[in-house]
C-alpha cells in the first residue's frame, strides 16, 4: 500500500478566486455584490460559496496549478454544486485536468481528461473527481473547475477544495560499484567488472575526473575507494569529492598531500569505488 503526503488547496476569499480565474482569450467574469447580473460572480466567505452567472462571451472557471508531481500521485477535486440554469443540459460545470510537459517554459496545458457534472434538478449535489498521474513527461497539472467559456448559465459552487496526495517514495538500499582504468590515455569504466553500467566518466580538468550516475541516489551516498597497488605503487591515492545524488568528482592525492595531474598517472592504473545509498523504488 502506498503512503501519501496530503496537501489541501481551497478558495476562502474573493481575491483568491479572482487570482485563479482561468486564462483564455476571452475576458473573465467580474465581481459583483448580490444579486449578480450576467457575466458576474459573487463569493460568500461566510458559507464558502461561489455564485457565477454568464453567457458564452466570458470564462467562469477557476484554476489550480500543481507542480512537481510524480507517477502515482493523486489529485481529488471535491465540491457541492447547484445548477440554476439551464435546467436540462449537463456539462454546465466541468472539471478538467490539464497535464503540462515538464520542460515546457510556457506551461502550455494538454487536456488529458475532464468530467462534466450532471444536472442536479434544483438541489445541491456533492461531487468528487479524482485523477492519477501516469505520464513521466507531464509532471505539472492545471486543474480547472467551473463554467467553460462556451457555456451559458447560472450555477452555485460551494465547499470547493483540491486535495493533492503526493506519494511518499519507497526507498531501497542501493550499492553501486565500478572499476576505473586509464587506457591509452583515456579514462574508462571497465566493462569486464561489476558496475560497468553505473554511469559515465569524463575529464573535468587537469586534476579531476567526474562520474555521473545513470540512476541517481535518493540522498547523498557514502563512498569508499580501493587502488591497485601493483600499478599505482602507493604513489597516488584516489579520493572522492563533491559527492551528490547525481555523481562525484575524483582526484589523486600524492604523498606530499597535493593533487596529481591526470597526465602523470601511470598507464593502465586502475582503481575501484563503492557507493552506498538508497534509491527510489
Amino acid at each position: 500500500m502506498s503512503n501519501y503526503n496530503t496537501e489541501v488547496l481551497a478558495i476562502t476569499r474573493r481575491d483568491e478566486f479572482e487570482s485563479k480565474l482561468f486564462y483564455t482569450n476571452l475576458p473573465n467574469v467580474s465581481y459583483s455584490a448580490e444579486p449578480i447580473g450576467s457575466n458576474q460572480f459573487h463569493y460568500s466567505a461566510d458559507i464558502n460559496r461561489l455564485h457565477v452567472k454568464k453567457d458564452n462571451t466570458r470564462c467562469g472557471q477557476t484554476s489550480f496549478y500543481i507542480p512537481s508531481l510524480r507517477i502515482g500521485d493523486k489529485v481529488l477535486v471535491e465540491f457541492e454544486y447547484l445548477i440554476v440554469s439551464p435546467l436540462e443540459t449537463n456539462g454546465i460545470i466541468r472539471v478538467s485536468f490539464n497535464e503540462i510537459e515538464s520542460n515546457d517554459p510556457n506551461k502550455t496545458p494538454i487536456l488529458m481528461s475532464y468530467y462534466d457534472a450532471p444536472h442536479n434538478n434544483g438541489e445541491y449535489k456533492k461531487s468528487t473527481v479524482s485523477y492519477m498521474v501516469t505520464n513521466t513527461n507531464h509532471k505539472n497539472l492545471l486543474v480547472d473547475i467551473g463554467m467553460p467559456w462556451w457555456k451559458t448559465g447560472e450555477v452555485y459552487i460551494r465547499d470547493l477544495r483540491v486535495v493533492v496526495q503526493r506519494s511518499i517514495p519507497l526507498l531501497l538500499d542501493s550499492i553501486k560499484g565500478c572499476m576505473i582504468r586509464k587506457n591509452s590515455g583515456v579514462w574508462e569504466i571497465r566493462s569486464d567488472f561489476y558496475g560497468s553500467d553505473i554511469g559515465t566518466i569524463t575529464v573535468k580538468d587537469v586534476t579531476t575526473l567526474s562520474i555521473t550516475f545513470k540512476n541517481p541516489f535518493q540522498n547523498r551516498p557514502v563512498a569508499t575507494a580501493n587502488s591497485d597497488s601493483a600499478v599505482l605503487s602507493g604513489k597516488y591515492r584516489p579520493c572522492v569529492g563533491l559527492l551528490t545524488q547525481l555523481g562525484c568528482d575524483i582526484k589523486f592525492i600524492k604523498n606530499d598531500n597535493t593533487f596529481a595531474n591526470l597526465a602523470d598517472i601511470e598507464e593502465s592504473a586502475h582503481f575501484s569505488f563503492i557507493f552506498l545509498g538508497s534509491e527510489r523504488l
